[in-house]
C-alpha cells in the first residue's frame, strides 16, 4: 500500500517518515512534495493508495488538492488531512470536498497515526475487493452476452430457417438491428496455428475477436462470432467504405495480415456476396464455406471473393465416381499394390473438377468401407476406430490427404488383410476392367469375351468359379454401387441416373435397385438429399 506526504514543512515530512517503521506495517512510503501543485505531478506517476497533506500550504494549499484529486476519474486513492488546532472549519470543509480522516499534527503520535492509516487501508481493501466482484459480474453479463450472439448466429447460419417475426425477435432481443441495409459477412477459417501456444481454443478466439473488433470500430453494423472450431463470422455494413468488392476484399487482406503479424496465426479469409437482411446469412456464409474448401488444393491460405472459387460440393461427378468404383474393383480383386497411384488419380481429378474436400473424403472413405468389408473375416485385428478415418475427414490439404489415405493403406494391409481368393487371375481381372470401363453402356458376353480373347461359356465359367457370381449379377452389383453414388446428386434425375449406369429401362433399374437396398431409387434419393442438407 504506497503512501504520499504533502507539507510544506521539511521537518514534518521527516518526521512522518521517522514516525513508524512503515514496511513492516505494510506500507511504502513512496514519496514527499511540499506543496498540492508540487504533489500533482508526482501523483500521476507515483500511484499512491493514501495521500496524507497538509491543508496550508503556498501555491495550492490542501483544500484545492483535495478537490482536484476528487474530480480526477483515473485517482482511486484516499485523502488523510493533516491539521493544527484551531484549523477545525479547514477539517470540516476537507472531509466535505472528500477527506477520508484528519490527523492533529502537534499530538500525533505512532499509534494514532497506524490506527487511521489501518482504517483506510482496509477501507481501501474491502473496495477493491467489491470493485473486483463488480468486474466479474460485468465481465459474466458480457460473456453471456456474448455466447448469446455466438449461439444466435450458429442457428443463423446452420440451423432451421426461422420466420421473419421471430428473427427480427431474437435480433432486437440481442440488439443486433442491421435493418434492410446491404450487408456482407467475411468467412474467417484458421488455416494453421501452433497448437501449443494455443491449446486453448476460447483465448484464440478471444484474440481474434479483440482484433477484429478494432477494425469494425465506428461502423453502423459489426458483429463477430465464432460458429464452429476454427471457423468465425464477422458481419458487416456493405456501405460507405465497404460498398465496392475492393474495399471489402482490402478490409480482408488487412484482418488476415494482423491476424499473422500479432497472433502467428494463417487464416482463410473469404469474402460474401452482398444481400439484404439477416435471412440471406445462412446462404452468404455457406457460399463462402465452400469456396474456402479450395485451400485445400493450394499451397498457402487464400483471401478471396466467395465467387472466384467455384468450388463444387453438390454430389460426386460421374467421373470422380468412375475411379472410386476402379479402386472398389482392384479391391475386390485383391490388387491393391496401385491403390495409391489410383487414389493420386483421383485426387489430380477432384483438383480439376474443384471438387469440395469433404466429398473427397467421403469418396475415400468409400474405398475404406469396401476394403473392410472385404477384409472382414480374415482373422485380422479389423478396423481401427476413429484415427485414419478422422484424419481423412480433417485433412486441410491435398498433402494431409494424401498422407492420411496412405496411413489408411498401411494399416489395413496389415490389420485387415484382403482374403487370397479375392486376387482374381488376369482374364478376370481383364473382365472387370471392361465392366468398369463400359457400364454407362450397353454390355453383351460377346464382347466381353471378344476384348478377353475367351470363349463365352468358358469365360462364363471362369468368372464364376473365381467371383461366385455371374458376369451379369456382377455387372449389375456395379451399376447399382454407382447408381445409389449418382443419386446423391440433386442435380440428376432418377431416369438420368439409370441411363448414366447403361440401364435405359426405368422399370428394371427400379427392380434391381430395390432388390439390393430394400428401397426404391426414388426414396432413396430423397432420404440422401435430406440427410445431405442436415445441419
Amino acid at each position: 500500500m504506497k503512501v504520499m506526504i504533502v507539507d510544506d514543512e521539511k521537518m514534518l515530512r521527516i518526521g512522518l517518515n521517522m514516525m513508524i517503521p512503515w514496511e513492516e506495517h505494510g506500507y511504502e512510503l513512496c514519496g514527499g512534495a511540499e506543496d498540492g501543485l508540487a504533489a500533482l505531478g508526482m501523483i500521476d506517476w507515483l500511484e499512491p493508495d493514501i495521500v496524507i497533506t497538509d491543508l496550508r500550504m503556498p501555491r495550492m494549499d490542501g483544500l484545492e488538492l483535495i478537490q482536484e484529486l476528487r474530480s480526477r476519474p483515473g485517482f482511486r486513492g484516499k485523502i488523510i488531512a493533516l491539521s493544527n488546532y484551531d484549523e477545525y472549519a479547514l477539517v470540516r470543509e476537507a472531509l466535505k470536498l472528500g477527506a477520508l480522516d484528519y490527523l492533529l499534527k502537534v499530538t500525533l503520535k505512532a499509534e494514532e497515526l497506524l490506527a487511521v492509516l489501518g482504517k483506510t487501508r482496509e477501507l481501501i481493501l474491502a473496495e477493491r475487493q467489491e470493485q473486483e466482484a463488480d468486474r466479474i459480474r460485468t465481465e459474466a453479463v458480457l460473456e453471456g452476452y456474448r455466447l448469446s450472439k455466438n449461439h444466435f448466429f450458429q442457428d443463423l447460419v446452420n440451423g432451421e430457417p426461422l420466420s421473419d417475426s421471430e428473427l427480427a425477435r431474437q435480433a432486437s432481443r440481442l440488439k443486433i438491428e442491421p435493418g434492410e441495409r446491404p450487408l456482407f459477412l467475411l468467412y474467417l477459417h484458421v488455416d494453421r496455428y501452433d497448437r501449443n501456444k494455443w491449446s486453448q481454443k476460447q483465448l484464440m478466439s478471444f484474440s481474434i475477436r479483440n482484433i477484429v473488433s478494432e477494425l469494425m470500430t465506428g461502423l453502423p453494423v459489426g458483429e463477430f462470432a465464432e460458429i464452429a472450431g476454427c471457423e468465425y463470422m464477422v458481419l458487416l455494413s456493405g456501405q460507405g467504405r465497404y460498398a465496392s468488392d475492393s474495399g471489402k476484399m482490402q478490409l480482408a487482406k488487412q484482418i488476415a495480415d494482423m491476424l499473422r503479424m500479432y497472433l502467428n496465426l494463417e487464416v482463410n479469409v473469404v469474402v460474401s456476396e452482398p444481400f439484404a437482411g439477416l435471412r440471406h446469412a445462412s446462404r452468404a456464409y455457406r457460399a463462402c464455406n465452400r469456396a474456402a474448401g479450395i485451400r485445400f488444393y493450394l499451397p498457402a491460405p487464400v483471401v478471396m471473393h466467395a465467387g472466384e472459387s467455384g468450388c463444387h460440393d453438390g454430389s460426386l461427378p460421374p467421373p470422380i465416381v468412375r475411379l472410386q468404383d476402379d479402386m472398389i474393383a482392384r479391391i475386390r480383386s485383391g490388387e491393391t499394390c496401385d491403390l495409391a497411384d489410383a487414389m493420386e488419380a483421383l485426387l489430380e481429378a477432384a483438383g480439376a473438377a474443384r471438387l469440395h474436400p469433404s466429398l473427397l473424403a467421403r469418396s475415400a472413405l468409400t474405398v475404406i468401407d469396401c476394403w473392410e468389408a472385404a477384409g472382414a473375416g480374415t482373422g485380422g485385428s479389423g478396423a481401427r476406430p476413429g484415427t485414419y478415418r478422422d484424419s481423412l475427414a480433417q485433412a486441410g490439404t491435398a498433402g494431409e490427404f494424401r498422407a492420411a489415405f496412405a496411413e489408411a493403406l498401411r494399416y489395413l494391409e496389415r490389420h485387415a488383410p484382403l482374403p487370397a481368393a479375392r486376387k482374381y487371375r488376369k482374364e478376370v481381372r481383364g473382365i472387370i476392367e471392361y465392366l468398369l470401363e463400359h457400364i454407362d453402356r450397353k454390355i453383351t458376353l460377346e464382347a466381353i469375351a471378344r476384348h478377353v480373347n475367351l470363349n463365352e461359356n468358358h469365360m462364363s465359367r471362369l468368372f464364376k468359379n473365381e467371383t461366385g457370381q455371374t458376369i451379369v449379377g456382377y455387372l449389375n452389383g456395379l451399376r447399382m454401387e454407382r447408381a445409389r453414388e449418382l443419386l446423391k446428386n440433386p442435380d440428376l434425375s432418377v431416369k438420368a441416373v439409370a441411363e448414366d449406369v447403361g440401364i435405359p429401362d426405368p422399370f428394371y433399374f427400379n427392380r434391381l435397385f430395390r432388390k439390393l437396398y430394400g428401397l426404391s431409387p426414388t426414396d432413396y434419393k430423397k432420404q440422401a438429399l435430406k440427410n445431405q442438407n442436415r445441419p
